[in-house]
């Protein structure tokens, strides 16, 4: 995960990796489970500025990106009717950022495959063909110590503004991995799960990727122990009350997640 939101860092980031770690080896919440919410509600964090810098593009507008806030510089890279364009998740420890306040969260299943990062090989939990055109040819791109990626599309063929535009542009085609699509509305999420603080669509303000780890897991929990579900809406309520007023709400959160994982 990309820590570098609100100053919190490496530090929750790798207190959120424990905890998975601890409610995954403890049989209490499934991987599957958890990617399945994390990619739920991975819109919620973006792409905005990736979407609006390619409908700017589009519009002739503009041409670029500015830096990414890690330094690294962003390289537009356009689909053409002969070529499509895709970017591989670089290897661990060559680009620690994700550039995922550009480009929104990665699917869950969006991982690099080792010893390949200049081939279109994935650990999927599903694949990649049925969104791959045969008839063009694939280009592929890995990010590096000084650069990230973003996918130009091929601009839609209609007469619409530069919000219409972004609204077209999704986490997965500025990677290359999909097309151009209409964005369905955010989920409203499990009934069972409106009663916890911080989850209610009018509530829910998930900016950074450890909150949406911590909503992933705790309701990936809640979700495979149905007798949790009524405890931990009593916890978070009353965990919820003792927050700074700037706090964030996923604190209390991580706070029931920790006490699960005991």
């Amino acid at each position: 995960m990309d820590g570098s939101a609100g100053g919190t860092g490496p530090v929750i980031d790798a207190t959120v990796e424990r905890l998975e770690q601890e409610l995954v080896g403890r049989g209490v919440a499934g991987p599957g489970a958890i990617g399945r919410w994390s990619d739920a509600h991975a819109d919620e964090l973006g792409p905005r500025w990736g979407s609006q810098a390619v409908a700017r593009v589009w519009l002739r507008r503009a041409d670029g990106l500015g830096r990414c806030g890690c330094g690294r510089r962003w390289r537009l890279v356009r689909d053409t009717a002969s070529v499509r364009n895709v970017i591989v998740p670089a290897a661990p420890g060559v680009a620690s950022c994700s550039g995922w306040r550009v480009l929104g969260m990665p699917p869950s299943w969006y991982r690099p495959a080792p010893g390949a990062p200049r081939r279109v090989r994935f650990e999927l939990s599903e694949g990649l063909g049925h969104r791959l055109d045969t008839n063009r040819r694939v280009r592929i791109w890995t990010d590096d110590p000084v650069t990230h990626h973003l996918v130009v599309p091929i601009a839609p063929q209609a007469d619409l503004g530069p919000f219409e535009l972004a609204g077209l542009v999704g986490r997965l085609a500025l990677r290359g991995l999909s097309g151009v699509a209409r964005q369905a509305d955010p989920p409203v999420g499990p009934r069972w799960a409106q009663r916890y603080p911080g989850y209610p669509l009018d509530e829910r303000i998930v900016e950074r990727p450890w909150e949406l780890r911590a909503v992933a897991l705790l309701l990936a929990t809640a979700e495979g122990n149905p007798a949790l579900r009524a405890p931990m809406s009593t916890e978070l309520t009353a965990a919820a009350e003792k927050l700074p007023v700037r706090g964030s709400i996923y604190t209390a959160w991580l706070q029931v997640l920790a006490r699960l994982a005991r």
